[in-house]
Parts: structure tokens; sequence; C-alpha cells
């Protein structure tokens, strides 16, 4: 039976997870360039401090779902680098760090944030097929 206390409560918790969930956004860049043989910073802006954040890089063709693979996670600030995937890091906000660029990096990623809804955006990564200089 709900009593006035329980539909109080009730009412209190619904209130705050609405706020929070309102108040929680996550932007990423649109698209960014790279050049191979150098370092990108792939941005991952989130209005609140996460509770885990992985980052897939999708297939060759970029299409968002397909072939999608985990190539960096973040759990509560711990990181580890996934096999074969080392080059692979993120950064302390959420960026997706990729050192050596290779024309191989050259597709879509998404960073996925979970907070009380998952919350995903998306990122073309284009590679400048020439060395640095």
């Amino acid at each position: 039976m709900l009593t006035p206390n329980r539909i109080y409560v009730i009412f209190i918790v619904f209130m705050v997870m609405c706020c929070v969930s309102q108040s929680f956004r996550l932007q990423t860049e649109e698209s960014l360039t790279a050049v191979r043989g150098g370092i990108i910073s792939v941005p991952c802006k989130v209005s609140v401090p996460a509770h885990a954040v992985y980052w897939y890089k999708h297939n060759f063709t970029g299409a968002p779902y397909a072939g999608a693979s985990l190539v960096a996670r973040d759990f509560f600030g711990f990181t580890d680098p996934l096999q074969g995937f080392e080059r692979f890091s993120i950064t302390k906000d959420y960026s997706l760090f990729i050192r050596n660029i290779t024309v191989h990096d050259e597709t879509t990623y998404s960073c996925l944030v979970e907070e009380i809804d998952w919350e995903r955006g998306y990122t073309d990564l284009r590679v400048i097929a020439t060395h640095r200089l």
C-alpha cells in the first residue's frame, strides 16, 4: 500500500532522476583530421563525471553500428590498454588519444558514456596520408 510518505519518496526520486538526466550533456566533434604518424586527441565532452566511458572504432565503411571494435575504456577513472589497441587511450577528460596515426585509423569513432542514461556521440576521423615534417 502506498502511504503518503512512500508517495513523497517516490516523487523525490523521480524529480532527482529527471533533473540529473536533463543536466547530463555529451558533445563530440563532428569531424577531425589527423596526420599519418602523428597523434590526435578526439574530444568527448561530458557535463558531469561519468561512471564509464567506452570508445569504439567502426569498420572501414564508418557505419555507426557495423563492425564496431572497443578500442579504449575508462571505468571510474581506471583504464587498461586493450589487446591490439595499445596506441589508444582515454585521457582524464574522456578524450580518445591515438598515437602513431595510420591510414587504417580513418573511420568513425563513437564515445559511449554511462551515466543515468547511455549517451553516444560520433566523430569522423580523416587521416592525411603524408608524414608530418
